[in-house]
């Protein structure tokens, strides 16, 4: 392990490190890495908003003291959920093809996808108030790997 941690993806030999970094090398391997250098770095902007998501509840979720945990989680869940959510959602606004870039899926829908899928298991109709977003839900959702992938899913709790 290059760096000490998890994941790592070997390739030809070779140990890739970092969630991000290998999904994008995924993504480029998959075509869902963006057609022109402006949709990659639309999807690397995407990425990078779920990731400054993800910070934020993982800050709260690790902390160690149950009672400001607690107070952490509730200010995440009222205060910053509401406020990326609504990035997510005009992002969303005005794309006739439901997807974050372009007019077929990429790495910034299945990013998308994912985390709220997750968020939205632990905290039932967060996204109800987010029209695009659950349309883009079910959108993601309903591509047949992904759907197959899901009904085959082990629950975990992170």
């Amino acid at each position: 392990m290059p760096f000490g941690q998890m994941p790592v993806l070997e390739v030809d030999g070779y140990k890739m490190a970092q969630t991000v970094a290998i999904c994008n090398y995924l993504a480029r391997e998959f075509g869902l890495g963006g057609k022109t250098s402006l949709e990659t770095a639309s999807i690397d902007q995407v990425v990078c908003l779920v990731e400054d998501f993800f910070g934020a509840f993982f800050r709260a979720f690790k902390e160690k003291d149950e009672t400001r945990k607690a107070e952490l989680l509730k200010a995440y869940r009222d205060e910053e959920a509401p406020k990326y959510m609504g990035m997510f959602e005009k992002l969303l606004q005005n794309k006739p093809s439901g997807y974050f870039v372009g007019d077929t899926a990429t790495l910034a829908d299945i990013f998308v996808f994912e985390f709220m899928w997750s968020f939205n298991a632990r905290n039932p109709g967060i996204l109800d108030n987010y029209p695009a977003l659950v349309a883009h839900q079910e959108k993601v959702g309903s591509i047949p790997r992904i759907k197959a992938y899901l009904a085959a899913r082990k629950h975990t709790d992170m």
